[in-house]
């Protein structure tokens, strides 16, 4: 199973936004690389007009970010 994490490219003209997205994309493919077994992989990155594209193996649970604001992490919401 995969899912597609879409960026809208719209408002990437400004240098910071753009810096960021190949930083996220550098990240994500020394992720992968390292083969962890705690983030997921990355199978492909691509664009379209309006978007940048990564297909990646499915967080059925959510992204860290998600599980990670304002509440403790505890075991439970780990497992």
């Amino acid at each position: 199973m995969f899912a597609i994490k879409a960026i809208n490219k719209r408002g990437t003209v400004h240098y910071e936004i753009v810096e960021r997205l190949m930083c996220e994309q550098t990240i994500i493919v020394m992720s992968t690389n390292a083969c962890h077994p705690f983030l997921v992989n990355t199978f492909t990155s691509f664009q379209t007009q309006l978007h940048a594209c990564f297909a990646m193996e499915y967080a059925g649970r959510g992204g860290l970010l998600t599980h990670s604001t304002g509440r403790s992490f505890t075991e439970s919401r780990a497992m």
